[in-house]
């Protein structure tokens, strides 16, 4: 990989999340596997504003496992006066599922009003009209 020089690796699998970090740090590239592949090719492809929603759903739930210990580097910084106390300091996964069940509340409801929406269309006539 070195020889290459190359700034990312692709599997052609599923990796874990373990699987997915323990490979970064020991060859130094990021890795991607199928899934990201994936759901990185449907966010660029993606055009409605409820398809954009879907993808961005989705890439948050593949991220969410991914997340852990990523803030325990500040973990030392805890307590002290005027400080958050070692149970109230809020967590990145808090966080995103936070934003989770935001975004499937706005999903659902712009699916909504595309369905109220497509009520009141009426069916396109036939393409060659019945002759008789």
């Amino acid at each position: 990989m070195r020889e290459k020089d190359a700034s990312l690796i692709i599997f052609d699998d599923e990796l874990t999340p373990s699987q997915g970090n323990t490979v970064e740090q020991t060859i130094g590239t990021r890795v991607v596997d199928r899934a990201e592949l994936i759901l990185d090719i449907f966010a660029t492809r993606a055009r409605s504003s409820e398809a954009k929603m879907q993808v961005e759903l989705a890439q948050l739930e593949y991220t969410l496992p991914r997340l852990t210990r990523m803030w325990t580097h500040l973990e030392k910084f805890r307590g002290g006066i005027g400080m958050r106390g070692p149970g109230e300091r809020p967590s990145t996964r808090h966080f995103a599922r936070g934003d989770d069940a935001a975004r499937e509340s706005r999903q659902t409801t712009v699916g909504g009003v595309a369905a109220i929406e497509n009520v009141g269309q009426r069916p396109s006539p036939p393409a060659n009209p019945p002759l008789g």
